[in-house]
């Protein structure tokens, strides 16, 4: 499995590249950690030493890239470093062309505040061509506990066979979910009815899921939650102290026409979230 890894030295880079030398299977894992030298970096050290200097940029990108490559060396991984100058997001995209999943840290309080104006996690997130590990903070470094929910779509299936391929078995907890409707709650609308299944397909979804991660070697526990999805899950993490939600993003050109969708509030809110596609 080839992981690009997008590092730029924040805390939530780094966090996503903590969370992945605990949780990745060894040997079966190709990490590429890609620094964009953008004109952010250039201006952000020009405030440290007062000058702009795009050759210090480059060093700079380049200590990063190393950095987290040596991270996940040390910790038993194949793990390369590049970078490239460049707009973060146009490059990283480019880079996720030839990848199985890219990972993103994203800082809380960027991605709540310039949602809707382009950060680099956002953009990533909408648009990359392959699943998408977002990271807001580090998960422990054993015993990682996660959330992985399915409504049965296609997406689902292919988010739960990512993190299967991605994740080491002995590192990890599994609770597997589905959101079903409340019973006796008329639901209107085509887009609702999608949003929530019945119970017994709710059921049906989770436990295929289940047997997917089972036959990877993971031990799985199976629930269902009621209400609507986003918050359902959202509770839920918080209840079993998830470190990773792993979700399917159904159809990511309504992801792109509206902000708000399951996949993109989980993405928002929970410590890390896997979006497969």
């Amino acid at each position: 499995m080839n992981v690009l890894v997008a590092s730029d030295g924040s805390p939530a880079s780094e966090a996503a590249v903590r969370l992945l030398a605990a949780l990745a299977r060894r040997g079966a894992v190709r990490f590429r950690v890609f620094t964009v030298a953008s004109f952010d970096l250039a201006l952000a050290l020009a405030e440290q030493t007062g000058r702009y200097d795009e050759a210090a940029a480059l060093e700079r990108a380049r200590a990063i890239a190393e950095a987290a490559a040596a991270s996940l060396r040390d910790a038993g991984h194949d793990a390369s470093a590049e970078v490239v100058e460049g707009h973060p997001a146009t490059e990283i995209l480019a880079a996720a062309e030839r990848a199985d999943l890219v990972a993103v840290g994203a800082g809380r309080e960027r991605w709540l505040e310039i949602l809707l104006l382009g950060s680099t996690a956002h953009e990533v997130l909408l648009h990359a061509p392959c699943p998408v590990l977002v990271v807001h903070r580090t998960a422990r470094d054993r015993g990682i506990q996660v959330l992985v929910a399915t409504d049965g779509s296609e997406a689902a299936d292919r988010a739960a066979r990512t993190f299967a391929e991605l994740a080491d078995p002995g590192s990890c907890t599994i609770r597997v979910v589905s959101v079903h409707r409340p019973e006796g709650i008329p639901v209107p609308t085509a887009v609702q009815r999608g949003d929530a299944l019945a119970a017994p397909e709710a059921r049906s979804a989770a436990e295929r899921t289940a047997a997917i991660l089972r036959g990877s070697g993971f031990s799985v526990e199976v629930g269902l939650l009621a209400g609507p999805p986003a918050s359902a899950l959202l509770s839920e993490a918080r209840a079993v102290g998830a470190d990773v939600v792993v979700v399917g993003a159904r159809g990511l050109g309504g992801l792109r026409r509206a902000i708000g969708s399951v996949s993109d509030k989980l993405a928002r809110h929970a410590p890390a979230t896997l979006v497969g596609r």
